[in-house]
């Protein structure tokens, strides 16, 4: 039991100085510990009958306060060093026959000697162990704020770029883009007849190349818009919303035959130019792909959300569906599932409808079927803080 003791003193002490770094030669610092020693020698002495005589055993624990203190400022190295000098003191004591534990049997004596260490021992590695972990937590906690920081700046960055890259699109790439396309028409309206058959087809490659690049910077430009042009968030009718968006289809509408049916929709806390954008993304998906013998029929609906003050937004069609298998895949950027000789687009559209919704904190799945049309279901809150605009 002595040994083990011994052992329970001893071995954390060293422990600790083989294992950290030196400790920073601070002033303060300095006098802290040397004031923690003295103060913990001191009172070891007293309790232990070296200064004023043999004192009864309820004052040994006098040095706990010492022990705390050491823990606290001090780590593990202060704890272990406080045991030592205690331990230390108490046993030299009870060698020359003095203090609280000496008296009796030697037996006795040494028992509770030992029960004083292991007390103190193990109280002071506890509580070192514990406030070793909270700095370790806290440690932790700095390092990952640092590093959200970090990624926030670089989010930050990114946004920056993106929005210099809308800039540019706008102004730069549009203006050639435009007069290639003006100046493609009027020189087939010029010349077009004196072109032969592969001068036509060349003609005609570079003024539907150049409005699929069009198509594809104003898409972009939707996107990018998401995040660098938002508008705060007020109420937004949704029905009337909707009827807009068919306003706005109408040509696509009467071109298809389709039929759009408007069903009950809330009114809720969002950007409205961004709940028009989402429902024409949608709405448009749904008159464009559908089979060629068979009209396509819209409908758009509510119904309560699976969480309170949850709305989910469905749209539906009869069109060609899709396997569920690329359901993630329909909603990342640039993805497309079908081949553009036979429908047109770029693969931006439903990105950009995630990238709403989630602004907007909700989701957007979809359910289909090859051949059996497709449910496009959108789950957002109906309230938010007015004003915004994250």
């Amino acid at each position: 039991l002595g040994d083990a003791m011994g052992d329970l003193v001893l071995a954390p002490l060293l422990l600790v100085l083989g294992a950290r770094p030196p400790l920073p030669r601070r002033a303060l610092k300095v006098v802290e510990g040397v004031g923690l020693i003295a103060g913990t020698a001191i009172t070891s002495l007293l309790v232990h009958g070296e200064l004023v005589g043999p004192l009864s055993r309820s004052y040994v624990y006098l040095v706990f306060p010492f022990l705390i203190w050491a823990s606290v400022r001090f780590g593990q190295l202060g704890g272990t060093g406080a045991t030592f000098v205690a331990s230390a003191i108490a046993i030299g004591a009870a060698v020359r026959g003095a203090g609280p534990f000496a008296g009796g049997r030697l037996s006795e004596s040494l028992f509770f000697l030992e029960l004083f260490m292991a007390v103190v021992s193990v109280t002071a590695l506890v509580l070192s162990a514990a406030l070793a972990e909270r700095a370790t937590a806290i440690a932790d906690r700095d390092r990952a704020n640092r590093e959200l920081a970090g990624r926030n700046e670089e989010l930050a960055r990114s946004n920056r770029e993106l929005e210099s890259f809308a800039t540019v699109a706008s102004h730069d790439l549009q203006e050639p883009l435009r007069k290639v396309l003006v100046f493609g028409d009027r020189l087939g309206a010029r010349v077009g007849g004196l072109l032969d058959v592969e001068g036509k087809d060349h003609l005609d490659r570079i003024l539907k190349a150049s409005s699929r690049m069009q198509k594809l910077i104003d898409d972009l430009l939707a996107f990018s818009r998401v995040s660098t042009r938002a508008e705060p968030f007020v109420p937004v009718a949704l029905g009337e919303v909707a009827r807009g968006v068919i306003s706005d289809l109408e040509a696509s509408i009467e071109k298809t035959q389709a039929r759009v049916e408007v069903g009950a929709l809330p009114t809720i806390v969002a950007d409205p130019a961004q709940m028009r954008q989402l429902l024409q993304n949608l709405v448009g998906n749904a008159l464009k792909f559908h089979e060629e013998s068979k009209p396509p029929v819209v409908r758009i609906r509510s119904e309560p959300g699976p969480a309170p003050r949850t709305f989910r937004i469905l749209v539906e069609d009869e069109g060609i569906g899709f396997d569920e298998k690329y359901l993630d895949r329909i909603f990342t950027l640039f993805h497309r599932l079908n081949s553009r000789d036979r429908y047109d687009g770029t693969g931006v559209g439903l990105a950009t409808c995630r990238k709403i919704v989630e602004r907007h904190g909700g989701s957007i799945t979809a359910t289909s079927k090859p051949g059996q049309g497709s449910v496009f279901a959108v789950i957002i809150p109906s309230e938010r803080s007015r004003g915004d605009s994250a």
